[in-house]
């Protein structure tokens, strides 16, 4: 019997409770969320209680997490390889599990992918990217001065934006013509676009 036959056992440990169990994989072969399963009990003699079933489910969840839920880690998505251009990804050291790197997706998957054997320990890095972040953003009065800078880029831009949405309008009027509507329109909201990012 295999590791993966005993974890598949905890993941899913309520049919042991007497219970048909449907809906937990997806389409991946990974695990959906709990609360999309459809468990049916009392299809066949339980050998644990619904109890001791849950507590098994609950302790797999909080020591592996749900295979096919992504983990998130700080700079996922944000490092990229300088020689192919790929995201960095989470690679860890089997002879000492709790030490994680970020490495180049490519590379880990073979090294005729990427030649960039780089690897970045994932607390350092993080640590000092979270030392940078709050020693330059975070720092009194800087997201203040920012916030001020977009108002004023804003207001600076208000004035034209209306005196355009006045002509349109006009213009409109003059000819109610169906595609000046659509410009109008089209302009109205790109003008709400501009407003929301800020």
């Amino acid at each position: 019997m295999d590791k993966s036959t005993i974890l598949t056992w905890f993941r899913v440990p309520f049919r042991f409770a007497g219970c048909m169990v449907y809906g937990h994989k997806n389409k991946h072969q990974g695990y959906r969320p709990r609360e999309e399963w459809i468990i049916q009990p009392d299809c066949f003699p339980a050998i644990i209680s619904m109890d001791e079933a849950e507590q098994a489910y609950q302790i797999s969840v909080s020591k592996r997490g749900r295979k096919g839920q992504k983990v998130q880690y700080l700079l996922s998505g944000l490092l990229k390889c300088q020689v192919c251009g790929n995201n960095f990804q989470m690679d860890f050291d089997k002879r000492k599990p709790k030490q994680s790197f970020y490495r180049c997706g490519s590379r880990r998957r073979g090294a005729k992918l990427c030649s960039n054997s780089r690897y970045l320990n994932r607390d350092r890095l993080e640590t000092l990217v979270l030392e940078m972040v709050s020693e330059v953003v975070l720092e009194k009065g800087h997201l203040e001065q920012y916030y001020q800078k977009c108002l004023e880029e804003y207001n600076c831009n208000q004035g034209e934006r209306e005196e355009e949405l006045k002509r349109l309008r006009q213009q409109l009027q003059e000819k109610d013509d169906p595609e000046k509507l659509k410009a109008v329109r089209e302009k109205q909201k790109e003008y709400m676009r501009e407003y929301r990012k800020l």
